[in-house]
C-alpha cells in the first residue's frame, strides 16, 4: 500500500527555503525522519534504511545545491529503522480462579487459551487436544476463558501458558515481548531466539545508503541559488518569475520601487555630505 503523500503549494515570494518544498505526509505536516518505536519490525537487510513512510517519484537533496531525483517503489513504502527492535510487553491478566473448594488461588501463568494451546502444540508436532488440569480441581469464574492447558511432550506434562511466558515474558533470553522471533526446541522446549539483525550487512553497500527526505520535484519556474556563501555556501529556492522581474542591471534583483528608495536615500547623504562641508563621495 503507498502511503498518501501530497506535494506542498508553492510559495509566492521571490526566494524561500528548501525545506519548504518537502512533501507532506497525510496528517498534513512536512514528512519527518522517525526514530523506532514499540513494536515495529525488525530491521530488513534487503531494504535501504528507512525512517518515514511513502513511495513515488520525489526529488533528493543531494548535496550543496543539488537535487536528485529518485523513485521509491511501493515495496520500500513503510520504515525500514537500524537498531534493536521492541516488542509490546506480554501482560498476563490476573485470575479469579480458586482452588477447590476454594482455599487457593490460581497462578494466571498457568493458565492459557486453547487456540494458544493448539498452536503451540502444532508448532512441537504434538497431535490431538490439550487438557484441562485443572478440571474438577479448579473453580473458574464466568468470565474466565482460560484453562490450565497441558500436553503431553516425551512423557511429561507441559503446561501451555509456562510455555508462553517462557516465549515472551521478560526473563525470556531474548527480552520477550509479543512476536519476537524464534521458536521452541522439540527436545528441550527451551526457547531459541531468531537472530535479528540491527542494521545493513555490508556498511559500504548500496543498501546501507539510507533514503532521505522527499522533496517534491523543482517546478520549471524554480532554481537553486546560494543563500549564504561560503566554503560550504547554504541554498534557498529562487522563483524565477518573480525574481528576474525586478529592474534589469541592478544585479541584486531590486524592484524599481526599491531602486527609487535607494536613489531617494543616496541624494539625502550627498546633501547631508555638503552641508557638513565633506567632499561628496562618487
Amino acid at each position: 500500500m503507498t502511503t498518501n503523500l501530497t506535494a506542498p503549494v508553492q510559495p509566492s515570494d521571490a526566494f524561500y527555503a528548501i525545506e519548504l518544498l518537502l512533501m507532506n505526509a497525510p496528517n498534513g505536516g512536512p514528512v519527518q525522519n522517525r526514530s523506532r518505536v514499540l513494536g515495529d519490525p525488525a530491521f530488513d537487510v534487503n531494504r535501504r534504511p528507512k525512517a518515514w513512510a511513502g513511495s513515488g517519484t520525489f526529488a533528493f537533496y543531494d548535496g550543496p545545491g543539488s537535487f536528485k531525483t529518485e523513485t521509491v517503489p511501493p515495496t520500500e513504502d513503510s520504515v525500514n529503522l537500524t537498531g534493536e527492535p521492541t516488542f509490546p510487553p506480554y501482560v498476563v491478566v490476573p485470575t479469579g480462579a480458586l482452588l477447590n473448594p476454594g482455599s487457593g488461588t490460581i497462578n494466571p501463568l498457568d493458565l492459557s487459551n486453547i487456540a494458544d494451546a493448539i498452536a503451540l502444540m502444532r508448532s512441537l508436532g504434538v497431535p490431538g487436544l490439550p487438557v484441562d488440569q485443572g478440571q474438577n480441581q479448579v473453580t473458574y469464574p464466568p468470565e474466565e476463558n482460560r484453562r490450565m492447558w497441558t500436553f503431553m511432550h516425551a512423557s511429561i506434562v507441559v503446561n501451555v501458558g509456562r510455555l508462553l511466558e517462557a516465549q515472551h515474558g521478560p526473563n525470556s533470553i531474548n527480552g520477550g515481548g509479543v512476536g519476537n522471533p524464534g521458536r521452541f526446541d522439540p527436545n528441550t522446549l527451551a526457547w531459541v531466539p531468531t537472530a535479528i539483525a540491527e542494521g545493513p550487512t555490508d556498511p559500504t553497500g548500496p543498501l546501507a545508503q539510507p533514503w532521505g527526505l522527499p522533496y517534491r520535484l523543482l517546478l520549471p519556474n524554480e532554481q537553486l541559488v546560494v543563500d549564504v556563501p561560503g566554503i560550504v555556501p547554504t541554498y534557498k529556492i529562487e522563483r524565477t518569475d518573480i525574481a528576474q522581474a525586478a529592474t534589469p542591471g541592478t544585479g541584486a534583483g531590486l524592484s524599481a520601487a526599491d531602486e527609487a528608495k535607494l536613489d531617494k536615500i543616496e541624494t539625502e547623504l550627498k546633501d547631508i555630505e555638503k552641508g557638513l562641508g565633506i567632499t561628496p563621495t562618487a
